[in-house]
């Protein structure tokens, strides 16, 4: 005996009584009608990895940029040069293994020419204590 089903807004008679199965061929026309829509969100789903690809590498590319950029010798006379090369760093050792950081505290200005100095302590400074006798008025 035939079925009535209702799809959506469609009523069809499903079941085997005239010899064709119309439950199987309403399902293989909806298949097709989806069919186009399944392959655009396919197509959406791929073009958002690309997408997503491309924005890692405009951020990797940035990231090079500004490597890069540090490394540029910029003429001296550009008050912004930011040339990694202008960086200046320096560290302080002693003959006897003392620790530096017991002795002096030292910087070093953007503007003291490149070398190598030495500073020599030829006394280190005693803590004294001045005394004196109380006067009373």
């Amino acid at each position: 005996m035939p079925d009535l089903v209702t799809s959506g807004t469609t009523t069809f008679v499903a079941g085997t009584s005239s010899g064709l199965d119309t439950a199987a061929l309403v399902e293989i026309a909806v298949q097709s009608k989806t069919r186009k829509a399944d392959l655009i969100d396919v197509e959406v789903d791929e073009n958002r990895a690309v997408i997503s690809a491309y924005q890692e590498l405009q951020n990797l590319a940035q990231s090079f940029q500004e490597a890069i950029d540090a490394l540029v010798i910029v003429d001296d006379l550009d008050s912004n040069d930011t040339s990694i090369f202008n960086n200046k760093t320096g560290f302080l050792t002693t003959n006897d293994g003392t620790d530096v950081n017991t002795l002096i505290t030292a910087s070093i200005e953007d503007d003291v020419p490149l070398g190598e100095f030495t500073l020599e302590v030829a006394q280190e400074a005693k803590a004294m204590k001045a005394t004196g006798n109380g006067i009373n008025t």
